[in-house]
C-alpha cells in the first residue's frame, strides 16, 4: 500500500493576483442579478406596460431568467 504524500503547496503571487481578480468579476456579476431583482417591479412598471401588474412582472423576470440562462451557456462556450 501506498503512502499518500500530503504535501500542501502555497499559492504563487501571480495565482493568488489571478484569483483575486476573478472573484471580484464574479461578485460584480452577481451584484447586477441582484439589483436587477430589487428593481424588478419598477423595471416591470417601465418597461413592461400591461394591464396586469403580475403579468408585467412575470415578464421582467423572465428577462431576469433569460439572462441568468445565458450566464450559464456563455460559461460552457468560453
Amino acid at each position: 500500500m501506498e503512502q499518500q504524500n500530503n504535501v500542501q503547496q502555497s499559492l504563487t503571487r501571480e495565482e493568488m493576483r489571478i484569483f483575486g481578480i476573478s472573484a471580484i468579476g464574479g461578485a460584480l456579476e452577481f451584484y447586477d442579478f441582484i439589483v436587477y431583482i430589487f428593481f424588478a417591479q419598477v423595471l416591470a412598471q417601465l418597461f413592461f406596460n400591461a394591464t396586469s401588474t403580475v403579468s408585467s412582472l412575470l415578464l421582467s423576470f423572465s428577462v431576469f431568467a433569460t439572462g441568468y440562462v445565458a450566464r450559464l451557456f456563455g460559461g460552457l462556450v468560453f
